[in-house]
This record gives C-alpha cells, structure tokens and sequence, in this order.
C-alpha cells in the first residue's frame, strides 16, 4: 500500500490555479481516494468546481471530500484522463522505453503522465510549486523531432495501432495522442491559429467512418444540433483524417482559454462502472436541473431531446454517458456554434446568434461523435435500441416511444410530435446530397440507408396520436 498525492489545477483566466489536493491511496481493489479544495481558491469569486455533484463549491471550506467506493477517481478528475486509446499509448510508451519499463500505471499515473492537450481544463502535478503537465513535458523534452504534420501523425498511429516500433522522430505522438478519449486513434492539434481533434481512419477500413461521421455532423447542424466545424482531410495517398474543431478551447484575452468540461457520467454522480452499465436520457435532464444554469436549462433540455432523437434517426448506438459533456461558462461568455434553429417550422429554442445567457454555470456542451452504425445482417432493422434509456419502454427507440417521452425535457406531446417531424423532413430531404458531399463513397449508400431508415421512414401511425 502507498499513499500518492497530486495537485489538481485549474485553467482560469488564461493561467492555471491550484484548486485543490488528490490524495490516492493504491492498495490493489481496496484502493482510496479523496479531495480537498485549497482555501484560496474557494476564495476566488470565479472559481469552478472540479466536479459539479461529488466535489460542490458550496460549504467546501475545510471540507475533505471522500472518494467513491471501490477506487474509482472522482467523475470531473477521471473526465481529464485518457480513455482507451490514450492509456494504450501510454501503456506502450512505458512498457518499451525508458527506465520504468514494464511498469503497471495506477489511475494516478494515467493522469500525471497525459499530455497538455487533455479535454477540459483541469492539469495535475506531483509538487504545488511545479506547472501542470510537468511530467509530460519532461518526457518529450529529449526526444527528437519537431511538432508532427497530420501525415506523420498518422504514420505514428498506424505503428501504435499496429503496436509496432514507432520511429525516434515519431515519439512525441506518445503526447500528442494519450490526453484523449475515445477508443479511437487521435491526436490533438492546432491549424491556423484553431484547435482540432484529428481522428484517424485505419488501413482497409470497409465503413469510412471518418468521411461519415463528417457528414454526419454536417447532417446534425442541419437539423438544428450544435456541433463543431469538421472537415476531412486526405495524406498518404488516399488515408483520411476528420479533423473536429475543440469546443472546450477558445480564444481570449489571454490567450487560448481551456473550457471546463465534465462527461454525462460525472453529471449523473456516476462511477465508473456504473456509467458502463447505462444510463438514461431523462436522468440526464434530471441532473441538469440540479446542477445545470437555469437561464439556459429551457433551451439545454430542448437540444438534449433533439440529440436523443437524432441518434435515433441515424442509427447512432454509441450514445453512452461519455459522449454527452457539459460546459462551465463563465459570464458573458458565447456558446455553440449552431443555428439555434430546431427543425424546419418547429421555432426557434435559443437565438440564432449561439449566445444564450448571462450567467455563469454548466451547460449541455455541442454535439461530438455523432456516427451512424452499420446494420448488421442478423439484426431486426424494425427493432433499434440506443445506448441510453429513452422511456418508460427502456431504449427502444422507435418514433412513438421518442414522441412520449418528451415530458422530461420540458416537450409536451405536440411539441414532441412537431419536432421529430422536422427532423425527419430534413435527413430525408437531405441526407443523400450531404454525405456525397461529405466525400462518403457510393458503395457505402445502401448501408447509410439502412441506418437511416427510421429518419426517412413516412408511414402512416408510426408517431403517437
């Protein structure tokens, strides 16, 4: 058993602040930990809380906060560290160089040992006198090479994919790919003064996922879903690489702001294993009207019912808690980038300007990871199910069920009805010219349509009377 500490710091006003002490006790299934906010930074009249429902600002002062049962982080730290992808980066990083080889990272290393470009705004370190991703920046600074370009990024995610040797030159990407989430191959980086996410596809791929989850996301704006700028971009002949804009980074009068950021999960109050085991659409908006701005609650829970919709529609099942997040916005600040329009005729839920709100507080963050999964042949296209409860029938996901369940985002029926409707006009009217120009090849056509047969569906009786 041994005892860990680190600093956990937050990304104010341009500059990172101390907000507090992790204290991690590594003792195999029975370890701890537990957190503690510093006085000075409850002081702070901006101060953001690190976790809006297991770490409240209110009554902090003084307080230690015990961490949830069985080890697990709390939800607005475990939210700052690598996923899938990240960790096996890291995990390959150490177990093939340097002088900790073979060694096994706890979940305090995870977070230590990820590099700056990390969702959200939170950094971690080892002393309270030592800048956030101190220990990263000690990694890198002898490797050779200078920033990557997308197509030696690329390079470098084959050979990790392929768990192959990566060249002297390609080791930064150990960095510049372990701060994220997902499952998927990714890196973070900066064109023209923008910041992006830079997914990448994977050699032989038969379903173009990059070149889908583009149109896709081209598909959701056009239905009146906030969602970042994407774009595809072609190297080494002929591979792509979907570049989505970050939302949790912004320019301001200091520089790059980072945005603070929590998952569905950490609003939930949800453990690790729990969030693995579900969740549901109408106990997100519950959370939200615990935790969530009021101003902006109305116009929120509107946008997570059309998303909850949309999967539907689409056929995107890969819904879970970590694929909605939340936004703290500080006063003033301007939020999303979509039109605020929600379906054709159905009015308008925010102003078309994105800016919604003077207040400061959590709110429903843009759309990401929006893609259409491909039918399998022994699966029941009239039976769809999302990851994520929708109803009082579970996650069945038919246009009926979607129609009655509108009550927990503040819908009734009618308005429920209009919206789904409108929804449904757009993607029929509309899917074909955007995922042809989305780059999405023909052969794909008759698999996107199958996932898009409930969107462009127009029986009769298939929504609520």
């Amino acid at each position: 058993m041994q005892t860990r500490n680190a600093y956990v710091h937050m990304h104010l006003r341009g500059t990172f602040v101390p907000a507090g002490l992790l204290t991690v006790v590594e003792d195999g299934r029975r370890s701890s930990c537990a957190f503690q906010y510093g006085n000075r930074y409850l002081e702070r009249a901006d101060a953001v809380p690190v976790d809006p429902v297991q770490l409240p600002l209110a009554g902090a002062r003084g307080l230690r906060f015990d961490g949830p049962v069985g080890g697990d982080l709390f939800g607005g730290i475990r939210d700052a560290s690598p996923d899938a992808w990240g960790r096996h980066i890291l995990d390959i990083s150490v177990d093939r160089h340097g002088e900790n080889a073979g060694l096994q990272l706890s979940e305090l290393d995870y977070l230590l040992r990820a590099g700056p470009d990390r969702i959200g705004a939170l950094g971690f370190s080892v002393r309270l006198d030592e800048s956030p991703f101190a220990f990263s920046t000690r990694q890198t600074a002898t490797l050779p090479g200078a920033e990557l370009d997308l197509e030696a990024l690329l390079t470098a995610a084959d050979a990790v994919d392929n768990e192959e040797d990566l060249e002297p030159r390609y080791r930064r990407f150990f960095v510049r790919g372990s701060s994220l989430g997902g499952a998927r191959p990714k890196a973070a980086v900066e064109l023209d003064g923008r910041h992006w996410i830079a997914k990448f596809d994977r050699a032989r791929e038969a379903w173009p996922t990059c070149r889908i989850e583009h149109g896709c996301m081209r598909l959701a704006r056009l239905c009146g879903i906030d969602v970042p700028d994407t774009k595809v971009v072609r190297v080494l002949g002929g591979r792509d690489i979907l570049l989505v804009e970050r939302f949790d980074r912004r320019p301001g009068q200091h520089g790059t702001e980072r945005i603070p950021f929590v998952s569905g999960a950490t609003m939930l109050g949800y453990t690790q294993s729990q969030a693995e085991r579900g969740g549901s659409y109408p106990g997100l908006a519950a959370a939200m009207r615990r935790h969530c701005r009021a101003d902006t609650l109305p116009q929120d829970l509107a946008r997570l019912y059309l998303r909850m919709v949309f999967n539907a529609m689409v056929n995107n099942t890969d819904d879970h808690l970590r694929n909605h997040g939340f936004l703290y916005e500080q006063k003033d600040g301007q939020y999303g980038q979509g039109s605020g329009q929600y379906g054709r005729g159905s009015g308008q839920y925010v102003r078309g300007s994105g800016q919604y709100g003077q207040g400061s507080g959590w709110t429903l963050s843009p759309a990401y990871d929006l893609v259409p999964q491909p039918i399998m042949g022994n699966d029941d296209a009239e039976v769809r199910t999302l990851s994520l409860t929708i109803g009082e029938q579970g996650r069945l996901a038919t246009e009926r069920h979607l129609v009655e369940s509108g009550g927990p985002f503040a819908l009734a029926k009618d308005e429920a009805r209009h919206l789904v409707a409108g929804l449904k006009e757009i993607i029929a009217s509309e899917w074909e010219q955007v995922f042809r120009e989305a780059g999405v090849p023909s052969r794909s056509f008759s698999e996107l349509r199958a996932c898009l047969a409930p969107g462009l569906s127009a029986r009769p009786g298939d929504a609520a009377q």
